[in-house]
């Protein structure tokens, strides 16, 4: 009937396959569904905004499928003891409408961001042994930011910066053990000119902060925070002067970089995966905010990982459907 995964049972289940193996399969699944996009019904995430965060409703379906995912992103939660962000997310069957997977997506919501960033750079990589990175901002998301590009294609070294000292240290004793360099810069104007990716995962920065340094070579841009439509991370000029590449547009246009801007050329995720447009600048950005599919896919996954168990009779099973008073007057067994 249905599975209901709890944060112990996803995270024990990472923990047997292992991290670099769920990128993996995650990405696989992503491309595959990117390449069916037209097989989706599509939708803007339905939001509601407070003056603390937001809490978001991400619902897609095919002919299949039905999925949702429920997240929350409050910056200041951490101050409660807290989580800023968490989420859960349910697959369906569409043609009984029963749920076949209920899942915690807390940890997978971050393991979906970064490897679907991954895949972006995977579609467009320069054939290289080693990428030089950097990150700005190393909160919650950024080792899965820097595991999954790592997975995908080797780093040779990493370089990171956050206003927290306290998240900087957490980010280099995590990052500790993995084969490549790390290094602790002292702002955006730190980046190396030749860092091949930057990625930018903060709550907010003014529209001036990030100033790329310019070079001969191709630089890719991943924006994973400030989705909002009142939040901005790039520069305008850096948006108008770049390749940008969206989910799904009419929701980026709402809440991405590109709210502001008139990017050089737009082009959808899904004709990136299909091979459909050329990349015509050697500035790219991908403007990511999270679109629902890239959730129908973790689930879906997950699905797999646990279909051999047993499912939990979480509706329960009638005798009678049509009556269904009758739990009332004979009581729970």
């Amino acid at each position: 009937m249905t599975y209901i995964l709890s944060h112990d049972m996803v995270t024990n289940m990472i923990h047997q396959i292992g991290l670099k193996t769920v990128y993996r399969q995650l990405v696989r699944q992503m491309k595959l569904d990117y390449m069916h996009w037209h097989d989706f019904h599509h939708q803007s995430r339905i939001s509601a905004e407070s003056p603390n965060g937001v809490i978001e409703l991400m619902p897609i379906h095919n002919q299949q499928h039905y999925a949702f995912k429920y997240v929350n992103g409050h910056p200041s939660n951490p101050s409660r003891q807290l989580p800023s962000v968490c989420a859960f997310g349910c697959l369906s069957d569409m043609d009984s409408g029963i749920p076949v997977l209920i899942a915690d997506m807390t940890l997978l919501t971050a393991i979906r961001t970064a490897a679907c960033a991954a895949m972006v750079y995977d579609c467009i990589r320069y054939p290289q042994d080693t990428i030089d990175i950097a990150i700005i901002g190393t909160g919650a998301q950024s080792e899965f930011q820097i595991t999954a590009m790592h997975e995908m294609h080797p780093i040779g070294t990493c370089y990171y910066y956050d206003i927290d000292d306290h998240a900087m240290q957490k980010f280099s004793d995590n990052l500790s053990e993995y084969p490549f360099n790390l290094q602790a810069i002292n702002g955006v104007a730190d980046i190396p000119s030749a860092c091949d990716v930057i990625i930018t995962a903060t709550s907010c920065l003014t529209p001036s902060a990030l100033a790329i340094k310019q070079s001969n070579r191709r630089k890719i841009i991943i924006a994973i925070g400030g989705d909002a439509p009142n939040k901005q991370e790039l520069n305008r000029t850096l948006i108008e002067n770049s390749t940008v590449i969206v989910e799904y547009l009419a929701q980026t246009k709402r809440e991405g970089e590109i709210k502001s801007a008139n990017p050089k050329q737009i082009i959808t995720l899904h004709e990136l995966v299909q091979s459909k447009q050329t990349l015509s600048n050697d500035l790219i950005v991908f403007d990511s905010v999270g679109f629902a599919i890239e959730d129908y896919s973790t689930l879906v996954m997950c699905q797999g990982w646990f279909e051999s168990l047993p499912p939990h009779e979480f509706f329960g099973v009638l005798d009678d459907p049509k009556n269904l008073f009758s739990q009332i007057i004979q009581g729970t067994p």
